[in-house]
């Protein structure tokens, strides 16, 4: 059982190496203005087209009146954290680039866009609304690495002015200079957050905890490592709920999926591979599942790895490419069922293979240890 599990956990690492590698960048732009400011609703106008164009997923942004009937409390801390003196309307790209010449127009944006967007960040991020005002900020690191997270939320505001600020700065969720995180390779953080005001939309980013010394320059960058925003997309996890007397949740299965229950005892944690048989002939059903076992609590987004390997080339369900895997969710004390490939029947004239195998095991977060029992099972085919 020890060189199983061995192999296993090398096979997934071995995955993990191969898919490690910078992960895409959100470009992100930070916008300082003011309520008496002539030239700032020229910059703003651009800056909100440039956001329209490039959209949620490519583009963050957060503008903040520094000073004015509507300024968010401590812009203008955030601001010196930048220059030695703030003037409107400025625009610092990924924290390290000052935006020059105000009033900046729509070209500006795109030649920062351009040259930031290609950089490599250590992690990915999303933030995700789970309603009623509370966020989670998703982190998944490809690398180790530690920085500060800073939460903005925003609106859209109309001034006086006529000029519009699409994402207008409401509240700091978190301190102006952000909160310390670290992360280690593989290793997924998921941080909530509760916005008390009105605001459409929430901004995260995480700067570098290494500040440049500006010396005499009124600029001194610091580096955003990876940046947000909630209209970007993406959906929280929804907890399972523990059952209550009778009722107890039942796997949904899809058409075609064996639907009663193999005789297959739940009484530790851990996987358990089902298909028909272990050798197939034309014609013959193939299906795919997985059962997993809980006996302890609640447990949440717990990577569950499937992988088939052929003579040594692996493949990671559910796309069955060079490294994938499940999140899944175990109900306190409840077996529940993973469906990896539906009911079909086996091809003819496929030829024959032996020894290919799948296996099954969940691992911690940092996908460095098996989190119960795995299970392999050994298949074949011909005519």
């Amino acid at each position: 059982m020890k060189r199983i599990v061995t192999v296993f956990l090398a096979v997934v690492m071995t995955g993990m190496a191969a898919s490690v590698m910078a992960a895409p960048r959100t470009v992100f732009f930070e916008h300082f203005s003011q309520e008496m400011c002539s030239t700032c609703p020229i910059t703003a106008a651009a800056i909100t087209q440039f956001r329209a164009d490039y959209g949620y997923e490519d583009v963050a942004i957060i503008s903040y009146w520094t000073q004015g009937s509507q300024a968010l409390p401590d812009a203008n801390n955030r601001a010196m954290e930048f220059y030695d003196e703030v003037l409107t309307p400025s625009v610092v790209c990924d924290g390290v680039y000052d935006v020059p010449e105000p009033p900046q127009e729509y070209a500006d944006f795109v030649a920062a866009y351009n040259a930031y967007s290609g950089s490599s960040s250590p992690c990915s991020m999303s933030v995700l609304d789970c309603g009623g005002g509370n966020y989670t900020i998703h982190i998944e690191a490809e690398s180790a690495f530690s920085g500060s997270l800073i939460v903005v939320a925003y609106e859209e505001y109309t001034d006086s002015h006529g000029a519009t600020y699409a994402c207008f700065g409401r509240q700091f969720v978190t301190p102006y200079s952000g909160e310390s995180i670290s992360a280690t390779a593989g290793q997924t953080l998921d941080i909530p957050k509760t916005v008390t005001v009105g605001h459409s939309g929430v901004v995260a980013w995480i700067h570098d905890n290494a500040k440049a010394d500006g010396g005499s320059r009124r600029f001194t960058p610091w580096a955003v490592l990876q940046s947000a925003d909630s209209h970007a997309g993406g959906t929280p996890s929804t907890p399972t709920p523990t059952p209550t007397g009778s009722d107890t949740p039942t796997p949904t299965t899809p058409p075609g999926t064996p639907t009663a229950t193999p005789a297959i005892p739940c009484d530790d944690i851990g996987c358990t591979i089902d298909m028909p048989s272990d050798y197939f002939r034309g014609g013959d059903p193939f299906y795919l599942n997985i059962y997993l076992c809980n006996i302890d609590a609640v447990q949440y987004e717990v990577p569950l790895f499937v992988i088939l390997d052929v003579a040594g080339a692996l493949f990671f369900a559910p796309s069955f490419t060079a490294f994938d895997k499940y999140d899944v969710i175990l109900p306190p004390n409840e077996q529940i069922l993973q469906v990896v490939l539906p009911e079909f029947n086996w091809p003819s004239n496929v030829g024959t293979a032996s020894g290919l195998k799948f296996y099954a095991g969940m691992t911690n977060s940092q996908m460095s240890q098996l989190f119960g029992d795995l299970d392999m099972a050994t298949f074949g085919w011909g005519n």
